[in-house]
């Protein structure tokens, strides 16, 4: 490779230190994400299926539909970035032009204007991808900003787990106004996530708090820009480029070792988070402050995986540190459905079971925590392998492969889910308002769905996960024969 190629590629030499002002923005670029992440996990097959009355098959459809559609971009977007040339970099004007269509789309999903199951089937596969598209020109560019901001193998860490924490509280802030503000009990609508008047209001905010938050950390970290690695001389984009990256992409042995393992996961993952709120609602038979609490765990624990995850993840390496966090979620998630089926837990909707619930849920996140910010330094990591190998800075061709390969997976998690109400024969319209209401084999069905089936079909990513085959010695000496270069 050309001295002068390289000079393209690696950018400018010794960039100042990292700012904790750009570290904070591009962590608070994540609450957009966040905000969608649980919507979507936790209300969207809710509202349209139990409240609007579609049918559980019909909303799995729209729901994978629309994420294989979403998916088949990522790829496209991360190899469009990767051969972006402009005064703003490679990155940055993608995620400025994703902020308004991604809040208008996301509004519009929950704010239908047509009626019927026919109607209400398309408006949601068509919002849907509209929506997860416009996320797609933000999430990419920006999960590749990440693993360009730094080199260091242990900052990397730091800068993921600042990403994620700030959407973990995306998350509290998405289940605090949800329960605390819009979903309060009334005569009509006792349990207040069946009132569909009340996901407008919420939605509306939490729109523009997405157009916000991706504008800040465009804003705030566009002082980077300059230290960027830049498009390789003569480097373009052109479809059979995506093709050929994203196959060169795929022989990297540790990628595929990454990808698979996750999208074993994410299916089971998906699959349990479609049935979440159902869950709190008709099994464990939770108020909506009790509901509130218990999804406030799940984001106080992933906070806590964050924090920790840096000290963890020196300590152990990241594929130990990655398989330690899909354990701990293997537990956290699948110990409380059969404890409670052999009479171990307090009754339904009691402050005890709340209370075992919401502890068990803080520590099966605190597991994912730690398995996405060891995922998301993994894949830096390689994209440095990837460099020395072929002499190209691609971190957008692995992070859209990536997102690529969880999207699709996610899409069979939510058809799975969707698939499941109907074969339980899942009773929705605004008769259905409590556990009562609800057949007691149905509910035993939702139970072993949602926790021992799930965890049964994520127990081979441990052995996918376990080829991955960099360490911190290795990637020291990619980062030295870079250096040489």
């Amino acid at each position: 490779m050309s001295e002068s190629a390289e000079t393209q590629v690696r950018s400018i030499a010794d960039p100042p230190p990292l700012t904790l002002g750009v570290q904070t923005a591009f962590g608070i670029g994540q609450i957009a994400e966040g905000i969608q992440a649980a919507v979507f996990l936790m209300f969207l097959l809710f509202f349209y299926n139990h409240v609007l009355g579609v049918a559980g098959w019909l909303c799995g459809l729209a729901l994978a539909i629309s994420l294989v559609f979403d998916a088949a971009t990522d790829p496209l977007l991360g190899n469009l970035s990767d051969s972006w040339k402009s005064k703003w970099g490679r990155r940055h004007p993608f995620m400025y032009a994703s902020a308004l269509p991604l809040g208008m789309f996301f509004f519009l999903l929950f704010n239908p204007l047509v009626s019927g199951e026919l109607p209400l089937f398309f408006w949601l596969l068509t919002m849907t991808i509209c929506c997860r598209g416009s996320m797609t020109f933000y999430h990419v560019p920006h999960s590749a900003l990440g693993a360009e901001l730094s080199d260091d193998f242990h900052e990397r860490t730091l800068l993921v787990a600042t990403r994620n924490f700030f959407g973990a509280i995306a998350f509290v802030g998405v289940f605090a106004l949800a329960f605390l503000v819009y979903f309060v009990p009334t005569d009509d609508y006792p349990n207040g996530q069946l009132n569909p008047a009340a996901y407008g209001s919420l939605t509306g905010w939490l729109s523009l708090a997405m157009v916000l938050t991706i504008w800040y950390s465009a804003f705030g970290t566009r002082s980077r820009i300059p230290y960027l690695p830049k498009p390789q001389e003569g480097q373009t984009f052109s479809l059979v480029g995506v093709f050929s990256n994203t196959s060169q992409a795929m022989k990297n042995s540790s990628f595929r070792a990454i990808i698979g393992g996750f999208a074993i996961i994410i299916i089971a993952f998906g699959a349990a988070g479609a049935l979440n709120l159902y869950m709190l609602t008709f099994y464990w038979q939770l108020d909506a402050a009790g509901i509130f609490i218990a999804l406030l765990a799940g984001p106080i624990g992933s906070m806590f995986g964050y924090v920790f995850a840096k000290p963890i993840f020196n300590a152990l390496d990241k594929k130990r540190g990655v398989i330690l966090g899909m354990s701990i979620w293997f537990f956290g998630h699948g110990l409380s459905v059969p404890l409670f089926m052999f009479g171990v837990l307090p009754a339904p909707g009691s402050t005890g079971l709340l209370l075992f619930i919401s502890i068990w849920s803080a520590i099966a996140a605190m597991g994912i925590a730690l398995l996405l910010v060891g995922l998301g330094t993994m894949l830096a990591d390689i994209a440095d392998q990837h460099e020395l190998q072929h002499g190209q800075r691609n971190e957008g061709v692995f992070f859209g492969a990536f997102s690529f390969t969880n999207k699709c997976s996610a899409a069979l998690g939510s058809l799975i889910g969707g698939f499941a109400l109907d074969l339980m024969v899942w009773p929705t319209g605004p008769t259905i308002r409590s556990a009562a209401d609800v057949p007691a084999d149905t509910i035993t069905t939702l139970g072993l769905v949602w926790g021992p089936m799930a965890i049964l079909l994520a127990i081979p990513s441990l052995y996918v996960i376990s080829r991955y085959q960099l360490n911190r010695q290795k990637h020291a000496q990619i980062l030295q024969q870079l250096a040489q270069k």
